[in-house]
């Protein structure tokens, strides 16, 4: 007696890709790879970055490049250090996805969206991969 196997069909799944890298790295030929290859089985990409979120957490920290990166580092440290949680900013992007779902009758009853394809740029810290 052969036994069934319980398939699951996840065609239309969301996903979520996670891109890690130093600081400095430049991530834009593996983004675009990715995007471009997502596009390719009708996924629509949608680029989250996590610095966005520590903009948002905190205040411009300076007009040069350099500033501005220390600055969100700095920030993202404070941040950490304040709340306790060392994927604080990977659970403010999370909270973008989850905002971005089309809602139920509630907002616990979001779904996700078919075919959408969310690419994190970039996590930075091991706790930030363990929140995914």
């Amino acid at each position: 007696m052969e036994q069934e196997q319980a398939r699951l069909d996840f065609s239309d799944a969301e996903l979520v890709f996670g891109v890690v890298c130093a600081v400095g790295t430049n991530y834009r030929k593996v983004r675009d790879a990715l995007a471009d290859g997502l596009r390719q089985f009708n996924y629509e990409p949608v680029e989250i970055r996590l610095s966005q979120h520590l903009e948002i957490l905190a205040p411009a920290m300076g007009p040069g490049q350099y500033e501005r990166i220390n600055g969100l580092m700095n920030a993202g440290n404070e941040i950490t250090k304040q709340t306790g949680r060392g994927g604080v900013v990977a659970l403010a992007a999370l909270s973008k996805i989850s905002a971005s779902r089309e809602s139920g009758e509630c907002s616990c009853a979001r779904r996700p969206l078919e075919r959408r394809s969310h690419i994190l740029l970039t996590l930075k810290n091991p706790k930030e991969v363990e929140t995914w």
